[in-house]
């Protein structure tokens, strides 16, 4: 029974050796990291760049349209809304008349002065005459 508890103390300063010295067997194995001038990280990093790119493009687009169509949405309903509220009717805008009939006269005869002036008699007065000069005006 002495050997048990030996054993129980080999175990543990085992176990604690190796728990130290893996993780330093670990980093001394450990490859050098890749610089950033290989293709690899060069290419992968594009990719991510031209994802990020197209999903910006993606969503600028989207607030775009999103915007676009709010815009046309309130152009239709306010178009409604003033048929709907334009219940005056107006006539149709007048046409233009045709040419009227013209009637010939009944009577074909020669039109003439309902009296003659030439025997009217002028009578020249003083106050009434063209040519005289009158000073009451």
């Amino acid at each position: 029974m002495k050997r048990l508890p030996f054993l129980k103390v080999s175990r543990i300063l085992s176990l604690a050796m190796c728990a130290v010295l893996l993780p330093i067997a670990g980093c001394l194995n450990t490859p050098n990291p890749p610089s950033p001038d290989d293709p690899r990280i060069q290419q992968g990093v594009r990719e991510k760049l031209n994802k990020a790119i197209e999903e910006r493009q993606q969503s600028c687009m989207d607030k775009i349209l999103l915007r676009a169509e709010a815009i046309a949405d309130s152009l239709v309903l306010l178009e409604l809304q003033r048929l709907r509220l334009d219940n005056l009717k107006l006539p149709n805008p007048v046409t233009r008349p045709g040419q009227p009939f013209i009637r010939s006269p009944l009577d074909s005869g020669p039109i003439q002065p309902l009296w003659d002036t030439s025997t009217l008699v002028h009578t020249d007065t003083p106050e009434f005459s063209p040519n005289s000069q009158s000073d009451t005006l």
